[in-house]
């Protein structure tokens, strides 16, 4: 991963603040009979641009 200026770590914070939800997920898996936990960032926009732009910073799927 490249490294992430200052500018972009704010520009993507207001943006998930905006446009996204943080999530903490419990999942119960049978094979394990246990649940397992999971932390969710969802971002969603009209604009392709901005997503592909998360994505290339930080990972994930769009």
């Amino acid at each position: 991963m490249p490294e992430i200026k200052a500018t972009d770590w704010a520009y993507a914070a207001g943006f998930v603040d905006g446009e996204g939800c943080i999530a903490i997920v419990r999942s119960f898996v049978p094979s394990r009979d246990r649940f397992v936990y999971s932390v969710h960032i969802v971002v969603a926009n009209n604009g392709r641009g901005v997503l592909d732009w998360m994505q290339s910073n930080w990972g994930g799927w769009v």
